[in-house]
């Protein structure tokens, strides 16, 4: 980054005030291997400042997009372009289509506190920025421009225990701690709009309870569970070969903490890799990624207007959305206006008589268990159903079309009369 001359003062006032700063500039030099210049300075222990209002009115006055329309574009630092003309790009000059952008690479941490976190050999300023006020000052434009801005989070090993994080200083963190750690650098100080987890850290290894507990932790203070449920993003960027996203993405209670869940493994189908997720979550909750290296034009804009058979998809997202800008673009726009709501289909109750809850109206086709969960159906529940005039059904005991069946030619309001029962047993249906 680059030194600025100092100007000697010309009073002894000034001259003052001028020796206190090159005091207090030592003193942020001893904290780390190299001082580091136009640096955010939080108070210790990043403790937002009044001077960080302005922030989070700034997050607070944009309501996050339609729950269809997420346009997601990753803005890596470090990322080289081959668009035209391949020139490094700021976060203000890319992706200019999508409506959330996650910055990827570096720490929220990193960024709320570089005097303990931030190294001028940081991935962050490796690229096209040179210091940490600059992106924080571009995420703030990005902002006010109604651009949703994320921070990335790696999950880690040690998130499996009880002591997920430890502070430059060697202080253990719960995972309580360790939440309103994370909340505080990001809203407080930084004043950004979220979080998205990158879950691949764990390889073979699955998610236990304290890494559960954590991720759960996170959602009260982002996402549809927290105090600002309109305003701010929880996600997670997850693939099937990470074990730990199959406690995301086929986990409806863990699910429901995020806003949606995007899937990273460019390298796979995206038919194959959507439904993996939807089938469990809903597939207005899933969305696919896609990446210039895997992922060509046409499969991107292929995937974009992509729609599913079980509800609307979330969105899109391309990951280094600024190695082509152009590429990015395309896909964005691309992607489809949803399909209008399913009005009319079979609609499952949990009690006799179409009481208590009831399932969103299921289409003709042929539904396994997973797929049914989708609509809002769990296994063994089902009690009673409405059929549209002229629809047949055969429902069946087992979760793959298989088992005892029961066919019905007209809405059914009590499955104990049945024979036998059908109540509280079916797990699959085909609706004709």
């Amino acid at each position: 980054m680059t030194n600025q001359p100092a100007t000697l003062p010309k009073s002894l006032a000034a001259w003052s005030r001028f020796l206190a700063i090159c005091f207090f500039g030592l003193g942020l030099a001893s904290c780390t291997k190299e001082p580091l210049q136009n640096a955010p300075r939080p108070a210790s222990d990043n403790t937002a400042t009044a001077s960080n209002a302005y922030l989070n009115a700034t997050a607070a006055s944009t309501t996050i997009p339609t729950s269809t329309n997420n346009k997601v574009a990753y803005y890596t630092f470090d990322a080289t372009p081959t668009g035209s003309p391949a020139v490094k790009l700021s976060m203000l000059q890319f992706a200019k289509s999508a409506n959330i952008v996650i910055v990827f690479e570096g720490s929220a941490w990193e960024l709320a506190d570089t005097v303990h976190y931030g190294s001028t050999s940081s991935i962050m300023l490796s690229g096209y920025y040179k210091s940490y006020r600059a992106i924080i000052n571009d995420m703030h434009t990005l902002q006010a421009r109604g651009v949703k801005v994320l921070l990335n989070v790696d999950d880690r090993s040690i998130w499996n225990t009880t002591t997920p994080f430890t502070t430059y200083n060697g202080q253990a963190q719960t995972y309580t701690q360790h939440a309103a750690f994370l909340d505080n650098c990001v809203s407080a100080v930084l004043g950004a709009d979220g979080i998205v987890l990158d879950v691949e850290h764990l390889g073979n290894t699955a998610a236990n309870a304290n890494y559960i507990n954590l991720i759960k932790e996170f959602g009260k203070y982002f996402g549809p569970n927290s105090s600002r449920p309109t305003t701010s993003i929880y996600t997670a960027a997850i693939y099937d070969g990470a074990q730990a996203g199959y406690a995301i993405g086929q986990s409806t209670s863990v699910a429901s903490y995020m806003n949606f869940v995007m899937d990273q493994g460019y390298f796979e189908d995206n038919s194959t890799r959507f439904y993996r997720w939807a089938n469990y979550i809903g597939a207005e909750k899933t969305m696919i990624g896609l990446v210039k290296d895997y992922n060509n034009q046409a499969n991107g804009v292929a995937a974009a207007k992509f729609q599913p058979t079980n509800g609307n998809k979330a969105g899109i997202m391309v990951y280094a959305a600024n190695v082509d800008s152009a590429y990015s673009n395309t896909i964005f726009r691309a992607l489809s206006a949803p399909a209008a709501a399913t009005t009319t289909g079979a609609i499952f109750y949990q009690n006799t008589q179409y009481g208590a809850t009831a399932t969103k109206a299921i289409p003709k086709g042929q539904y396994t268990l997973s797929q049914l969960q989708a609509y809002g159906f769990s296994g063994n529940w089902a009690s009673s159903v409405k059929l549209p005039s002229g629809w047949s059904l055969t429902m069946y005991k087992g979760t793959n079309l298989s088992g005892t069946s029961w066919s019905l030619s007209a809405s059914n309001a009590d499955f104990t009369k049945l024979s036998p029962s059908a109540n509280d047993v079916i797990n699959s249906v085909i609706i004709k």
